[in-house]
C-alpha cells in the first residue's frame, strides 16, 4: 500500500505564472521557465508512479541548475539531449540552447534574490553550486579551465579538489571525508534542512556538480485559526489526528472537472510595512476526487498553465492541514530520465558519453553520468513556507580495462585429442597424443618463415637468442636471424621476401 505524505491535500508548486514561447521571438527567460516547468510535472509524475516510500517532492529549479551547468561540460549528441530536457524539439531547431537556458535560470536567480534582498524579511532566497574533483592519484580528475571558467562566470561555483577515497572516523564510524564535507555544504547552504544528500561514492566517481536552493516566505494573510481534525493519507485505510489551519482572503481560485485550486502570495501584511510588489505565489491543486493519482491522469505543465491562467479571485475561507515533507532518501533520477519521455541515454552510457568539455582523468578514461541525486524539504505553518532542495549530478569514469592474466597450463604428459564437427557435435578423429617431437634449428627456420610469409608471427628459442623475423632500418628489408633481449641482431640467416 502506497505511504506517501501529500502536503495540503494535493500538489504544491511554487513558481511563476508561465506563459507560452512566442514563435516569433525567443523570450530566453519566458523561454527556460516554460522548459523547467514542463520538464518538473513530467518528472514528478515519473517518480510518483513508482510508488516510493518517500513522499514526490522536487524543486524544478535545483535540478535545471545542476543540469544545465553539467550541459556546459558535454559535446555532440549527449549535449542535444541534455538541452531537450528543458527546451522544446521545435524550439532547440529554432535556436534555443544551454546559452539560453543559463541566461534565463541566471536571470531569475537574481529576480529572486533581488526580490529577496528588498522585502524586508517578508522573502528569503539562496542558491548555490559548486564543483568536486576526485584528486586521488589513481583518478587525478581535472576540471578543464574554460568549464570552471563558465561554472564561476555563468553559476558562481565554487571549486574542491579531495580525494574522494579518503577516509575518517566520525562518532566510530568509518565515513568517506569527500562525502561528509560535500554534504556539510549542501547543509549550511540549505540552513540545515538537508542534512544528508549523498551516501557514498564509488572508486569509479570522478567528479560532482552540487546545487542547492532555500527559499522561505511570510504568507500575506496567515492562517489566523487553528484546530484539530481528521485527515485520512492516501493509500491510508484509518484516519488520524492532526492540526487543520483556517484563514480568510480574497485569493485566486480555479475549478474544472478535475481540480479546484487555490492561490495566495507571500508578502507584507496590511500591519507591516509594504516592501516591493509580491512575486511569490503559493498554488494549490487539490483534486476533487481526492485521490492524488487522479490528478495525475491530467497533470502537466500546460494543465499548470491553464489553471494559473484561470485564477480569478474569490473571497474563500480555506481549512489547511499544517504539513512538514522531509525525505529520508535521495531520489535517483537516471532510470526517469532515461525512459520516456525524456529519453536522456547517452549521457548515462559508460562508453559513448561525451563529456570531454568536462574534463579529464588518468589513462584518458570516458566520462559519463553515474546517477543524479536529489533532495527536497518543505514545511508549511500558520504563517508561511519554509523549502529547500538538492542535487547532485555524480560523474564516472568508464572501467578500466585490466588484463586478464592468462592460465598458466602446460600438458607434459599423453592427452587426447578430438577433431569435433561443432554444429552436430561429431567426433571427427579421436587421437592419443603421447608422440611429441623435438623441432631441428632448419624446420625451426622454415617454419618462422613459413609464418613471415603468412603474416603469423612466430618466434622459437635457439641457444643464442631467438629465432624471428625483425626489420632492418638500414637497408629497408625483413630480415629473419637470432635476437638478444634488446632486439638487437646477433646472428642473420637471410633476407625475407615478402
Amino acid at each position: 500500500m502506497r505511504k506517501v505524505k501529500y502536503l495540503l491535500s494535493g500538489l504544491l508548486v511554487l513558481g511563476f505564472s508561465l506563459q507560452a514561447v512566442s514563435a516569433e521571438r525567443i523570450d530566453p527567460v519566458k523561454a527556460t521557465a516554460s522548459g523547467v516547468r514542463d520538464f518538473g510535472f513530467e518528472l514528478f509524475l515519473s517518480l510518483y508512479s513508482k510508488n516510493p516510500e518517500d513522499p514526490v517532492a522536487i524543486s524544478p529549479m535545483s535540478i535545471a541548475e545542476a543540469l544545465t551547468l553539467a550541459t556546459y561540460g558535454s559535446e555532440k549528441q549527449t549535449k542535444t539531449e541534455l538541452e531537450k530536457l528543458f527546451i522544446s524539439e521545435a524550439l532547440h531547431k529554432e535556436g534555443g540552447d544551454v546559452k539560453m537556458l543559463s541566461y534565463g535560470l541566471g536571470s531569475i536567480r537574481k529576480s529572486l534574490k533581488q526580490y529577496a534582498a528588498e522585502s524586508k524579511g517578508i522573502f528569503e532566497y539562496q542558491s548555490a553550486n559548486s564543483l568536486w574533483a576526485n584528486n586521488n592519484p589513481d583518478v587525478d580528475f581535472k576540471f578543464r579551465a574554460s568549464f570552471v571558467k563558465v561554472a564561476e562566470k555563468e553559476f558562481a561555483a565554487e571549486s574542491f579538489a579531495r580525494d574522494f577515497a579518503a577516509t575518517e572516523e566520525v562518532e566510530g564510524e568509518k565515513v568517506q571525508t569527500t562525502v561528509r564535507e560535500a554534504n556539510q555544504w549542501v547543509s549550511t547552504q540549505t540552513k540545515e534542512k538537508i542534512k544528508e544528500l549523498l551516501s557514498k561514492l564509488s572508486d569509479d566517481d570522478v567528479a560532482i556538480i552540487l546545487n542547492a536552493v532555500y527559499a522561505k516566505g511570510k504568507f500575506k494573510a496567515h492562517f489566523n485559526q487553528l484546530k484539530e481534525g481528521e485527515y485520512t493519507r492516501d493509500g491510508a485505510d484509518k484516519p488520524e489526528t492532526v492540526t487543520y489551519m483556517t484563514k480568510t482572503e480574497d485569493m485566486g481560485y480555479f475549478e474544472d472537472k478535475s481540480v479546484k485550486a487555490f492561490s495566495f502570495n507571500v508578502g507584507a501584511s496590511n500591519e507591516e510595512e509594504q516592501g516591493p510588489a509580491d512575486q511569490i505565489a503559493v498554488d494549490i491543486l487539490v483534486p476533487k476526487s481526492g485521490k492524488l493519482s487522479d490528478l495525475a491522469g491530467v497533470l502537466s505543465g500546460s494543465y499548470y498553465d491553464k489553471v494559473v491562467s484561470g485564477l480569478k479571485s474569490e473571497n474563500v475561507e480555506l481549512t489547511l492541514p499544517a504539513g512538514k515533507v522531509e525525505q529520508q532518501e535521495a531520489a535517483k533520477l537516471k532510470d526517469s530520465l532515461k525512459a520516456e519521455p525524456f529519453k536522456l541515454s547517452r549521457a548515462f552510457d559508460e562508453k559513448n558519453a561525451q563529456f570531454k568539455p568536462l574534463g579529464s582523468v588518468a589513462g584518458d578514461l570516458n566520462l559519463y553520468i553515474n546517477d543524479i541525486l536529489t533532495k527536497t524539504f518543505y514545511e508549511v505553518t500558520p504563517f508561511g513556507f519554509e523549502a529547500a532542495a538538492a542535487t547532485a549530478v555524480v560523474f564516472s569514469r568508464e572501467s578500466a580495462v585490466i588484463p586478464r592474466q592468462p592460465l598458466q597450463a602446460k600438458v607434459n604428459s599423453a592427452s587426447l585429442h578430438v577433431v569435433r564437427h561443432i554444429p552436430s557435435g561429431l567426433p571427427l578423429f579421436v587421437v592419443e597424443y603421447d608422440s611429441p617431437k623435438r623441432y631441428t634449428e632448419e624446420e625451426l627456420i622454415d617454419l618462422v618463415e613459413l609464418g613471415a610469409k603468412n603474416r603469423r608471427s612466430l618466434s622459437a628459442q635457439v641457444k643464442d637468442g631467438t629465432l624471428r623475423v625483425g626489420y632492418d632500418d638500414k637497408t629497408n628489408t625483413d630480415v629473419l636471424g637470432v635476437y638478444d633481449e634488446d632486439y638487437k641482431l646477433v646472428r642473420k640467416i637471410k633476407t625475407i621476401e615478402r
